[in-house]
């Protein structure tokens, strides 16, 4: 994926399937890291049925209101103090889900996202670089085995 147009890799550290019959809900989570960020990735589908996968298709933000095919993204800054920033809000997201593998547990999907932190500067952060605004191109998650929880 490219952050800002600037190539990036990372390590995914959680990948989660929470199925939620009684509320009509499967989560996909998903979080990565590399020395700089840590990404958060969450898709959002209705039960639909049993199976360990969610449906295929693109996800976006813009259905907040009926939680079917929802998407968030979060990055957070990595400080040198160990800890963690968070300063931007979603504008847009996109989520191109290909490959959603019920039995094997591994989904693939591309994904580009816009993020904005209401600020009109850039500024620092414990001399870490804040961007007023994020871009997310090229974002590929391919074949990223999950494990899954019913609630």
């Amino acid at each position: 994926m490219k952050v800002n147009g600037v190539a990036q890799t990372a390590t995914v550290t959680t990948a989660l399937l929470a199925k939620a019959e009684s509320i009509n809900h499967k989560t996909l989570y998903i979080e990565a890291e590399n020395s700089q960020y840590k990404f958060r990735l969450k898709l959002i589908s209705d039960y639909n049925n049993s199976l360990n996968s969610i449906p295929l298709g693109n996800y976006n933000v813009d259905n907040i209101q009926t939680a079917v095919f929802y998407a968030e993204f979060n990055i957070l800054f990595k400080l040198p103090t160990g800890n963690t920033a968070s300063y931007h809000h979603l504008g847009t997201v996109l989520y191109d889900v290909t490959s959603c593998d019920s039995n094997q547990k591994k989904v693939t999907a591309s994904f580009s996202c816009f993020l904005d932190n209401g600020f009109d500067d850039d500024f620092y952060d414990s001399n870490v670089l804040i961007p007023t605004t994020v871009e997310i191109t090229e974002g590929n998650i391919d074949n990223i085995e999950y494990t899954v929880t019913e609630y």
